[in-house]
């Protein structure tokens, strides 16, 4: 069947979107949710429905339905405040309301018949059903929930109302709201989600042009009997207070002393900056959330709150030595556990980036220590495994992310399990354990994609082409990489940006174009060296090393992996330098015009197989394997290098490494074609 609407035609057949321009590109799961909308209307379709009908199981997020729901409205220039399409009946589900023409396929002689399936309508929205950026979604995990400590009270759940309204600041409310609470010790904390909880509390605010009623605060309390109340403020004090104390009944603000902790400001103009500065930040402007929180710290310097921030704009724009700065104001005029925490952890991640890890652990550790929560405490427990892994020790950082996903209850705090099963995948990658990876892999994905938050989004789809590399999936590997590389170039994240591009050089030197690999090794390279970013400028060294060795430019070649040893030695980077110190004397071997001095290679070799050993570092194994069977055939050892190349082989064939087992493959078919020329043909 096709279906005809506006200028669209669907191809349910098929499932295949076009427009005048040709086909349309939206996600398969968005395909199917727009196809089974247009064949039940004008029927209101439930979340529950969708999520049976079109993934056919129900262990995923409810909060995957209104993100697809974003992404049809979005390609068909549909808007969530007056639809003519699609809309969101709250509660209750969504409504296809716009006209299609029906034609089944092939009926081309005779005009259609053209069938209303749904009246045309237009429906002004009351609030929003748009979705925020870093809202909690609830996820059911395939391990065992851990059951919350006594220090985790039960939350109380806020959703925030997002509209396309550009007055709405709800999210950023939300976000700041939780963090003020929080810092209070106001009991139970608030925690944000974007799916019905019951009992929970609806929060709507929007920035008014009266300065006498300036924030309009909208607020239904499903668990109370007063149910809805909408109240106007001149004063950005009086609306966190009156705030505050509707969620909390029991809460005194005479003695919680907000203003005096730097959380908020009686600055009405500051507070709007701030607000609009989270909303930049969640929206993944990172830049215009940096000026307008620099505005607003110029309006109130005490707006402790906005410093923290604006610390985290900067940490994430690449800008360590400010950050370090402002933790550095905020330490000086705070030494409360909740303070402690927070600054010591945006700390010790600034620290790891320099490359400064001794001051980095000790810095995360302070931040654990300081941790009142399970949340926060897995928070702190991730960036300890994270920072681990980036020196190399994968046992060490497997063994401090489990624990830091034993501390996080999945259920109510989604988004920091989903972080921590994100790095998980990535130790389990680092250790070849492919298989094991793809679970929490696909879980963090998921969840990230349905809160919207692109960065998040983006580091996984990151590690997914990692995956699809290592088994063989090269083009598409290729693909998502590009895609990858698009979100982090609209979010403005720099840093992303310049991993991305090195990504994708190592993945076109694989097909041979040089050219185009050392392009976008040396953008990448550009933009990690404006920001002084060590780990990256290391990685586009190597990256630049490779290209130069396959286009047999040897001394060009050695000159760059030089480079990077002595970045990854500055870092103190083992796994890294230990690297670059595989590729040059890769370099050394493969020139035909150098003079290689055999007890001193054979010597290398064997130092750094015997630490690749005893890390643990099983990629680096096998690729030291493979060079010393090809430095024993080149010495006339047949018989060694053949063992060396089959053991590369068995331990590439455990880790479910395509690349290094092609290569090991390989390596042994030269081998035979002389000897054996069937063995080499099986091969």
């Amino acid at each position: 069947m096709i279906y005809r609407f506006g200028e669209f035609r669907l191809d349910a057949a098929r499932e295949i979107l076009s427009d005048a321009g040709g086909p349309v590109a939206l996600r398969d799961h968005a395909l199917r949710v727009l196809k089974l909308l247009i064949e039940r209307a004008p029927e209101v379709v439930s979340k529950d429905e969708i999520l049976t009908q079109v993934w056919g199981h129900d262990a995923l997020s409810e909060s995957s339905v209104p993100q697809v729901i974003k992404d049809i409205r979005q390609v068909l220039r549909d808007s969530a405040k007056s639809p003519e399409l699609i809309v969101t009946r709250y509660g209750r589900g969504y409504q296809f309301i716009g006209y299609v023409d029906v034609e089944a396929p092939g009926d081309v002689a005779a005009p259609p018949p053209s069938t209303s399936v749904g009246t045309r309508s237009r429906w002004l929205l009351s609030v929003g059903a748009g979705v925020s950026l870093l809202l909690a979604t609830i996820w059911l995990w395939r391990q065992p929930v851990v059951a919350p400590t006594p220090a985790d009270p039960e939350p109380i759940w806020v959703m925030p109302i997002e509209t396309d309204d550009p007055a709405a600041v709800s999210n950023a409310f939300a976000e700041y709201l939780r963090f003020v609470a929080d810092g209070v010790g106001a009991g139970r904390p608030i925690e944000l989600t974007r799916t019905s909880r019951q009992g929970q509390i609806d929060l709507d605010l929007r920035l008014d042009q009266d300065p006498q009623q300036r924030y309009q605060l909208q607020m239904a309390d499903h668990a109370s009997a007063s149910g809805h109340s909408e109240s106007s403020y001149a004063s950005s004090a009086d609306l966190v207070r009156s705030s505050l104390e509707r969620i909390y009944d029991d809460l005194d603000p005479q003695q919680t002393a907000p203003a005096e902790l730097g959380l908020i400001s009686d600055d009405a103009f500051a507070t709007e900056l701030l607000l609009r500065g989270l909303s930049a930040q969640l929206a993944g402007e990172n830049q215009r959330a940096i000026t307008l929180l620099e505005a607003c710290l110029a309006e109130d310097s005490d707006f402790d709150y906005a410093r923290y921030v604006l610390a985290l704009a900067l940490r994430r724009n690449g800008d360590y030595q400010r950050t370090l700065a402002e933790l550095s104001v905020l330490q000086s005029r705070h030494q409360s556990a909740f303070w402690l925490n927070r600054i010591h952890n945006a700390r010790g991640v600034a620290l790891w980036r320099l490359g400064r890890y001794g001051e980095a652990e000790a810095a995360l550790k302070l931040a654990y220590g300081n941790a009142h929560s399970g949340r926060n405490r897995a928070t702190a427990g991730t960036n300890l495994a994270l920072l681990a892994r980036d020196q190399g020790d994968l046992a060490l950082a497997e063994t401090r992310i489990n624990e830091a996903i034993a501390e996080v209850d999945a259920q109510r705090y989604p988004a920091v399990a989903a972080s921590a099963q994100n790095t998980l995948a990535s130790i389990l990658l680092r250790r070849g354990r492919l298989e094991q990876a793809i679970a929490p892999l696909q879980q963090a994905q998921e969840l990230f994609y349905a809160s919207g938050d692109q960065n998040a989004y983006a580091s996984v789809l990151s590690r997914h082409a990692d995956v699809l590399a290592r088994l063989g999936q090269y083009d598409q590997a290729e693909q998502q990489l590009r895609q990858v590389l698009a979100i982090r170039q609209q979010i403005q994240d720099q840093m992303g940006t310049a991993a991305s591009l090195i990504d994708l050089a190592e993945l076109v030197l694989l097909r041979g174009d040089f050219g185009q690999a050392r392009e976008l090794a040396l953008n990448g390279l550009q933009i990690a060296a404006d920001k002084a970013e060590s780990h990256q400028l290391g990685r586009a060294q190597r990256v630049l090393a490779e290209i130069a060795m396959a286009d047999q430019r040897y001394a060009e070649a050695l000159a760059h992996a030089g480079e990077a040893i002595r970045l990854a030695r500055s870092r103190d980077e083992p796994a890294q330098q230990r690297a670059a110190a595989l590729l040059a004397l890769e370099i050394r071997i493969a020139d035909p015009q150098a003079a290689a001095d055999a007890a001193q290679i054979d010597a290398q070799l064997e130092a750094l197989l015997s630490a690749a050993q005893s890390e643990g570092d099983e990629p680096r194994v096998i690729s030291a394997l493979l060079l010393r069977g090809r430095w024993l055939l080149q010495q006339g050892d047949t018989t060694a290098a053949r063992l060396s190349y089959q053991l590369a082989r068995e331990q590439a064939q455990q880790l479910t490494h395509e690349t290094l087992r092609w290569r090991s493959l390989l390596a042994l078919a030269a081998l035979e074609i002389s000897a054996d020329p069937a063995a080499a043909t099986a091969l």
